[in-house]
């Protein structure tokens, strides 16, 4: 029966890094907070390999291992991992049906302690030949060091695309209530982002240009920028567009965009 279903989504541990070493944003995310309060919000791309089922478990169940990196605002870079499990013949479910076991998660934050979160697992769904899709409310049971007597709650929503790839997509929406944490969600104040006009010379069609951008974060101090096209560029006659990035380590982004205008001379 095992061959029918690659769609499932049940987590059980959430990774969270924080530091200067965040993995490059690949997941939008928006939070707002107050002193002990985080707001979040996260979409996190992800893949699921086939895993070996814990000791235990009947043959009707599959196992899968889920994976995802990203920002998450207020927390800075997010690896994720979902080992979870979907039973293929569940008791109450339709022949067509799966249902998502529940579990316990762990919210793992570097150097600052872990969460414990509670997933109820999901109901019956049906399978079927195209993205297999689950919501399930969490519960914020516990915690240790600066999480200690963290509660909250929020919903986890997965969209698994099924074989062959194995992608899918995470969505994490909720509230951090942490006594002893504070978290930091303003992003940093970009500066020198400014419309410039130079003239290229007599018959030149494209013209090197540059330009300095920087960023200041009240938590980081200086952070790096990232500018599209980047600075000392080929720029051709007429008008670019330039759009600049800057992400500190709480994973907050701050943008900003400007005209490079090249004039010809005649």
């Amino acid at each position: 029966m095992k061959s029918r279903l690659r769609y499932a989504a049940s987590a059980v541990t959430l990774l969270v890094a924080v530091g200067a070493g965040a993995s490059r944003p690949v997941a939008a995310s928006t939070a707002r907070a107050s002193a002990g309060t985080l707001t979040f919000h996260a979409d996190l791309d992800s893949s699921y390999p086939v895993a070996t089922c814990p000791s235990g478990y009947p043959d009707s169940v599959e196992c899968f291992t889920r994976t995802a990196t990203g920002l998450v605002a207020g927390l800075g870079a997010v690896e994720v991992t979902f080992p979870y499990f979907v039973d293929d013949a569940a008791a109450g479910c339709d022949v067509n049906e799966v249902k998502v076991l529940p579990t316990t998660a762990r919210l793992r934050v570097s150097g600052k302690g872990e969460i414990e979160v509670r997933l109820p697992g999901a109901g019956c769904h049906a399978r079927s030949g195209g993205p297999f899709r689950t919501e399930q409310p969490f519960t914020i049971t516990g915690g240790s060091e600066a999480y200690a007597g963290v509660a909250g709650s929020g919903t986890l929503s997965d969209v698994s695309s099924g074989p062959p790839a194995l992608k899918g997509k995470d969505t994490w929406t909720g509230t951090l209530i942490a006594p002893a944490a504070s978290f930091d969600v303003t992003p940093p104040t970009l500066s020198g982002a400014a419309n410039k006009v130079v003239s290229a010379p007599k018959h030149v069609k494209k013209m090197r240009v540059s330009f300095n951008v920087t960023a200041h974060d009240d938590v980081d101090g200086a952070v790096a920028v990232t500018c599209v096209p980047p600075s000392a560029s080929l720029f051709k006659v007429g008008k670019t567009h330039v759009s600049c990035t800057a992400t500190d380590s709480s994973g907050n982004t701050a943008t900003t965009r400007f005209t490079i205008t090249v004039k010809a001379r005649r």
